[in-house]
């Protein structure tokens, strides 16, 4: 999923949140009360988001990466220095 700390992940942490939500209170209904169909589109769209932020994450990296090679390389440098 991804940093959902992270700013640009925020409307995903946000989507996740809701989708699991309403699962649990589909799930959390009786068994002859639920209805399968609607679990099964709750379950997909959860599938299709976490794919979703697989993709972002791996098309832009992982959140302050970029940060932490610089800092890596700076210590390194200072180390040579």
């Amino acid at each position: 999923m991804g940093n959902t700390l992270s700013p640009r992940y925020a409307e995903f942490a946000a989507e996740f949140k809701r989708l699991e939500a309403a699962i649990a209170a589909e799930e959390a209904k009786p068994t002859l009360d639920r209805d399968a169909a609607v679990l099964r589109e709750l379950n997909l769209e959860l599938l299709k988001l976490k794919i979703g932020s697989a993709e972002v994450t791996q098309a832009h990296g992982t959140p302050h990466a970029s940060d932490q090679r610089l800092a890596g390389l700076a210590q390194r440098q200072q180390l040579v220095a």
